[in-house]
């Protein structure tokens, strides 16, 4: 007689997904204002639009990790400004404005 083995995954949280979906991009563009900018817009309209206070929360937490990241690259401040702005395509054109720090 055979003995059925069933393979269970845990289920991915949404920081999971968070994860899976910025970080690599993070990490390779903390050099870039525009991919910060565009990253930066994402999350944001992504905290907006969170269907719940608790995945709102990972998000601003993310944004929070970001604009950290943006500090401590090796931008000037004028660029570091310029990264902390929302801007959907990363131009500079249809940013939103960031907070002097």
């Amino acid at each position: 007689m055979q003995t059925l083995r069933r393979l269970v995954f845990p289920m991915p949280t949404w920081e999971d997904y968070m994860t899976l979906a910025f970080d690599e991009i993070r990490q390779y563009g903390s050099t870039s204002v525009q991919v910060m900018r565009r990253m930066r817009s994402a999350l944001v309209n992504l905290a907006a639009s969170a269907p719940n206070a608790e995945r709102a929360g990972v998000v601003r937490r993310y944004l929070e990790h970001l604009d950290l990241v943006i500090e401590r690259s090796p931008l000037d401040s004028l660029d570091r400004l310029m990264a902390r702005q929302e801007d959907r395509q990363g131009l500079g054109l249809s940013r939103g404005r960031a907070e002097t720090r």
